[in-house]
């Protein structure tokens, strides 16, 4: 069974199929932070013309597993996706 981060990936990825998975950042504790964060981040890369690419942020809250567009300093109030319950 996949986890409810797990679906969320999946959703981003199946919104952006062309687009390059170019940052995750789990928040887990590392060599910098002793401190963990309730989100998983996540940035993909997509061409948006000739020689030009995009990045497109999300956030995933890690308790729900509900995904919100990421503007590199916030996080939106709603959600534009939470997984269902199955």
């Amino acid at each position: 069974m996949k986890s409810k981060t797990r679906k969320a990936l999946d959703e981003i990825l199946t919104r952006h199929p062309d687009g390059d998975l170019t940052a995750l950042d789990t928040q887990e504790p590392n060599q910098f932070s002793m401190m963990s964060g309730p989100w998983v981040l996540v940035g993909i890369t997509e061409e948006a013309g000739e020689n030009v690419s995009a990045v497109i942020s999300y956030a995933i809250w890690k308790e729900t597993g509900a995904i919100y567009n990421f503007d590199g300093f916030a996080v939106e109030d709603d959600p534009i996706w939470e997984p269902s319950e199955s």
